[in-house]
């Protein structure tokens, strides 16, 4: 694959998608101090600077298509996009977890299934936002999102 005049092999285009992931997707979180205002600025961040960057990512997000398209061709590069969701999901627990270890997670909430909900809603709104190209639609898409995040605390 030739990505801005260089060749990569199929391992080190994912090394070099993920650094662009973290860099579009994870820019201020150091900044915020609530964790639960972390994730919905993840959610944001993808949103406003991954996703809607049809110039440079006009597929959309290339994880999503990679498992897609790998899963039956190339089982060890799928399994590494599914070990990156895999610690996407475990930095999203963490987060809860620490919302609820602040005393504003209601007890009732499962997080492993929230996360669940979250990351599904985001990889949902990724396939139908590269499907129709629909601002407000992926708006609305994250902005349940976050609005369920806000259900799940306290304050």
């Amino acid at each position: 694959m030739k990505i801005t005049g260089r060749w990569f092999t199929a391992s080190s285009m994912l090394r070099q998608a993920r650094k662009i992931w973290r860099e579009r997707n994870l820019a201020g979180v150091e900044t915020i101090e609530r964790p639960v205002d972390k994730i919905k600025h993840i959610l944001t961040n993808y949103k406003d600077h991954y996703l809607a960057d049809s110039a440079n990512f006009p597929g959309g997000c290339i994880f999503i298509n990679l498992t897609v398209e790998l899963s039956d061709q190339c089982p060890h590069l799928a399994a590494e996009v599914s070990d990156g969701f895999g610690r996407f999901k475990s930095m999203l627990r963490r987060f809860l977890e620490q919302e609820r270890l602040a005393g504003a997670l209601k007890e009732s909430v499962d997080i492993d299934g929230a996360v669940e909900v979250v990351f599904s809603g985001l990889l949902g709104a990724c396939v139908m936002y590269t499907a129709d190209k629909s601002k407000p639609n992926l708006d609305r898409a994250m902005g349940a999102l976050a609005a369920y995040l806000d259900n799940l605390c306290i304050t």
